[in-house]
């Protein structure tokens, strides 16, 4: 009973703290990325212009504010906490986003070492692996749906929360159908960022 009152007393920070990495291996882009004559485009707004069909990795960064849903038992199997969110804020290849996501968490436990420290924190740490996907909009309408793994740990003294984790773009409509990319993600509270690249036929933007 003292767990679950602790485990519920931290909801809304783990909630805002979502996505996502319990990874830290430096990204690599696919073979090819760098090919002469390949374009390779950042900006927020500007979607990348490969050829139909021709592969076309390039970076990818997304920043995030993620406003939780309070969780609403029963939740699904396998899920010791489960919310929905929504997510507001900024991407290459989409500009502007707006969103929505789904969090299972499991594995809960407190310890007195976690598998990263937060910055000013102090033991014991609230620790919880957990799994998300979201679905990003683009002005326009286009969605690319992101899937991800990821580590949470908040200290039970200070409050101070981390989150970090691995995730993979998987699909979406209109320009971003078929498109594929890998993201190392963290979040801090509730501001999540992801940075890694992103591969989809730009020509789909007619559809």
């Amino acid at each position: 009973m003292r767990h679950w009152r602790l485990f519920t007393g931290i909801i809304t920070t783990f909630a805002v703290a979502l996505l996502l990495t319990g990874c830290q291996e430096e990204l690599t882009s696919p073979a090819g990325a760098d090919r002469a004559g390949e374009a390779q485009q950042t900006d927020a707004a500007t979607p990348s212009f490969a050829k139909k069909g021709e592969p076309n990795p390039v970076p990818f960064h997304v920043r995030l504010t993620v406003t939780p849903d309070p969780p609403m038992p029963p939740f699904p199997a396998g899920c010791e906490l489960f919310f929905t969110t929504s997510v507001a804020g900024n991407a290459t290849h989409l500009g502007r986003i707006t969103g929505t996501g789904a969090t299972c968490a499991f594995n809960s436990r407190v310890v007195g070492d976690p598998p990263f420290i937060p910055d000013g924190s102090a033991p014991p740490f609230f620790v919880a692996e957990f799994t998300n996907e979201m679905a990003w909009t683009a002005a326009n309408g286009d969605v690319l749906h992101f899937t991800a793994t990821a580590t949470f740990v908040q200290s039970l003294t200070d409050g101070t929360d981390r989150a970090e984790g691995v995730g993979e773009l998987t699909g979406g409509t209109g320009r971003f159908q078929g498109a594929t990319g890998e993201l190392q993600a963290v979040a801090v509270g509730d501001q999540f960022s992801a940075e890694g690249w992103i591969q989809y036929d730009a020509s789909n933007r007619a559809n």
